[in-house]
């Protein structure tokens, strides 16, 4: 049974009482829509006649959903309307929307990511009142060292969706315990719905999402509208055919192998170079490849109807049984919508919701552009440091002077103009910064006229610099020491990506590590902490997203804490609990039946014991001729007697 309370000014008012014969105490549809990671929303109608519809102070006052005594939710009104007869419709967002209501300063920071979450988190809970904040929770995100940089001020929240969530995955969760509000951040709920969805018993609708609608696999990119100088003359667009052999289109060579030619279009406004321009197309067509699929459904949580069940729980993992629908898996459950006053409203969704980065929705999309544009604006605010300040040096170098060389330097005789010096003084003996043209180049030396020039560039197209500051930088080779990217400076978005000769992105190195798509690694020895993804295949040895497998023994990745046997004779549980119970347990099928052995009983088809308060109880043995254990041995022990 649900309760709803509105709490303003310290003084808690009831909203929604559904034992109130008035109805005076009661909403009108109250509805509350969950989703992991998800603010989660609550909308309800109020009458007009409602004793503490006033009470109800849009972004000020708490609203309270209490089920069972057990509050699940605390929410804000963002919204209300009143209709003609003074009914007001409202919609309320989830607390972790607090997260909005505080700013991270820029900042650059190295270390754990729990520390990253920690630092944010504090700043938050420095930023905003009591009722706002969250005590530290559950971190169970993998990650050891991470790097983190924002030069913009941003709300906490698109900070740890954008710099966690978008980059590591998981799910951010607001969490009850003990009276307080904790903030985890988890790769997943951490618990397995005791409820199974099965047909003929709690499904009532399932539906299978495919959304294809958003998929191309050749993509026209446009740039930057350049401007003709002659007024007769129409504006042009950048495109790629220069450096892209003709062509003003790319493709995903498997893409179009496997759902054929779809196009579709991007514009890069901001894009004046075709180089630049096909990198991004690049980018964003990598990411437009894919099909979400989801699988949403209609079930009764059996609990509602006052069965002895545990009620389906968000962001659990479900098991759903359906043999006319081919399904026998287990999915976590990602949306729960409740109706409070009407369970003929309840749905969930079960499967985690894909996003469509190219499809109908303009946000998703625009997440993909964004993502594409950080690395060169990034890179384009540190050209444009380093260009003005040769622009401050260039032009605000006052004084100075510039000499015309006319001196031989082996025997000092006057002759012809040979170079150019630009100087700090007007002796060559005393300058110390020099600019030198002459036939063979021109060089900067900070040492004097005799150098050495660490900088130059001479007549054989040799370029010599400490630093070099670029937006492209073509070249057949680069051969040196070290080529660095990553850290806090110009190369911190950078990335070495390997094509193959179609074009298509086999791997790539960035911050985030080695990233390899497709190809081979050879090498006689690799180490390292954490493997994720793809597949480890090793004789008897197979790893996958799914699953371990070692000869005849298979342990799962859905949650259900079991290693078990290929052909179903040995099944192991763990503690954790699992189809068996909530205990570790052994299970041993043969043709002679099934036995079970846990921490507190044991199974067969032949003997049943249970321990009862330190005790050992058998019941149910047919040991012989219709006798138990302890008949047998009260018989044997008769004879014995008689025969004294």
């Amino acid at each position: 049974m649900y309760k709803v309370t509105v709490k303003t000014n310290g003084i808690e008012y009831l909203l929604h009482e559904p034992r109130d014969d008035s109805g005076e105490l009661q909403l009108i549809d109250p509805t509350l829509s969950e989703e992991v990671g998800k603010n989660g929303t609550f909308t309800f109608t109020i009458s007009p006649l409602h004793p503490n519809k006033d009470k109800i102070i849009p972004m000020a006052s708490e609203i309270f959903i209490y089920k069972d005594g057990e509050k699940i939710l605390c929410c804000r009104m963002i919204d209300s309307e009143s209709d003609f007869y003074n009914t007001g419709r409202a919609t309320c967002e989830g607390e972790l929307a607090f997260l909005l209501d505080s700013v991270q300063r820029p900042y650059e920071y190295t270390g754990s990511l729990y520390n990253y979450f920690v630092q944010l988190l504090n700043t938050h809970n420095s930023e905003v009142e009591e009722r706002k904040r969250f005590e530290v929770g559950n971190v169970t995100i993998a990650g050891t060292e991470i790097t983190r940089s924002n030069s913009e001020y941003s709300n906490t929240m698109t900070e740890m969706l954008g710099q966690l969530t978008d980059i590591n995955g998981g799910y951010l969760r607001v969490r009850y315990s003990n009276d307080k509000k904790f903030l985890d951040y988890v790769s997943d709920y951490g618990g397995i719905n005791n409820q199974v969805i099965r047909f003929g018993e709690n499904l009532i609708d399932l539906t299978k999402h495919v959304e294809p609608t958003s998929l191309i696999t050749a993509l026209i990119p446009t740039g930057a509208k350049i401007k003709s100088d002659d007024s007769g003359s129409e504006d042009t667009v950048v495109n790629i055919t220069s450096v892209n052999g003709g062509k003003d289109y790319i493709y995903n060579e498997t893409a179009v192998a496997a759902y054929g030619w779809i196009w579709g279009s991007q514009s890069f406004e901001d894009v004046t170079d075709p180089s630049i321009l096909l990198a991004k197309a690049r980018a964003y067509l990598d990411e437009a490849v894919s099909i979400p699929e989801t699988i949403e459904l209609k079930a009764i949580d059996l609990s509602t109807l006052g069965l002895d069940v545990d009620a389906l729980k968000l962001g659990y993992w479900t098991d759903i049984v359906s043999k006319p629908h081919g399904l026998s898996k287990r999915f976590m459950l990602s949306k729960k919508i409740t109706g409070l006053a009407n369970p003929a409203k309840n749905s969930i969704t079960l499967g985690k919701v894909t996003l469509t980065f190219t499809g109908q929705a303009a946000k998703e999309k625009a997440q993909i552009t964004a993502r594409i544009n950080a690395v060169a604006s990034s890179t384009s605010k540190e050209i444009n440091r380093k260009v003005e300040n040769a622009t401050q040096l260039i032009t605000g170098g006052k004084g100075g002077y510039v000499v015309l060389d006319v001196y031989d330097p082996d025997s000092g005789e006057k002759i012809h103009p040979w170079r150019i010096l630009i100087m700090d003084t007007p002796d060559k003996e005393t300058a110390r910064s020099v600019i030198q043209f002459n036939k063979n180049g021109f060089g900067f030396s900070t040492t004097g006229i005799n150098g050495p020039y660490r900088n130059a560039w001479t007549i054989d197209g040799n370029l010599v610099a400490d630093f070099i500051t670029t937006g492209t930088m073509l070249a057949d080779r680069i051969r040196g020491g070290t080529l660095e990217l990553g850290g806090t400076g110009l190369g911190k978005d950078g990335s070495i990506i390997v094509k193959n000769a179609s074009g298509t992105t086999i791997g790539y190195w960035d911050k985030t590590g080695l990233h390899v798509l497709t190809g081979t690694i050879s090498g006689s020895q690799i180490s390292g902490s954490i493997f994720t993804g793809g597949a480890i295949d090793v004789g008897v040895l197979r790893a996958d997203a799914g699953g371990v497998q070692f000869g005849d023994y298979y342990v799962s990745a859905d949650g259900t804490n079991q290693l078990h046997s290929s052909d179903g004779s040995v099944v192991i549980q763990t503690a954790r609990g699992g189809p068996f119970g909530k205990y570790a347990a052994i299970n041993l099928s043969s043709q002679a039946g099934t036995t079970i052995l846990s921490d507190h009983h044991l199974e067969t088809p032949f003997v049943n014991a249970k321990q009862i308060n330190g005790d050992c109880e058998l019941f149910g043995d047919n040991w012989w001729k219709g006798y138990s254990l302890f008949e047998a041995l009260d018989f044997l022990n008769d004879k014995i007697n008689n025969l004294r």
